[in-house]
């Protein structure tokens, strides 16, 4: 393998970069689903036999905190959109995002464990949906 393409982990406590090769390796089952869906030309069922062979594992913390920054990017962008310097703010933004990352995610996750998680499974089951993109 080439030097270049070597998946080294970060400061040996991060996992290594890229996608897995047991993932690699698991393609083929679902590309055996969509070619059987594709010679027969009928694609009704074939999101529930990716959903069977688990072609998406939805993880729950994941979800909180892309809903919470999904919401804090759109501020961030609009307010250092409306400035001259911009700059700064972007420094500030990175920053900003260190913080967020390493202290305010682990706050996030751990009130919506306290206050959310066993008290509102409808909620989550929503979400889910929402995610997987499933009616």
């Amino acid at each position: 393998m080439d030097a270049a393409w070597k998946k080294d982990r970060y400061l040996n406590i991060f996992p290594p970069p890229g996608v897995s090769d047991a993932d690699i390796k698991r393609t083929s089952v679902f590309g055996n689903n969509v070619i059987s869906h594709l010679e027969s030309n009928n694609w009704g069922d074939l999101q529930t036999e990716l959903d069977a062979n688990k072609a998406v594992v939805l993880n729950y913390n994941l979800m909180v905190i892309e809903s919470t920054a999904s919401k804090i990017f759109k501020v961030w962008a609009n307010f250092i959109s409306k400035r001259n310097n911009k700059l700064p703010w972007i420094r500030a933004y990175k920053y900003y995002l260190l913080i967020a990352f390493f202290v305010g995610a682990p706050i996030l996750i751990t009130l919506d464990g306290i206050l959310f998680r066993f008290t509102s499974p409808k909620r989550i089951k929503a979400k889910k949906q929402y995610y997987l993109n499933l009616n």
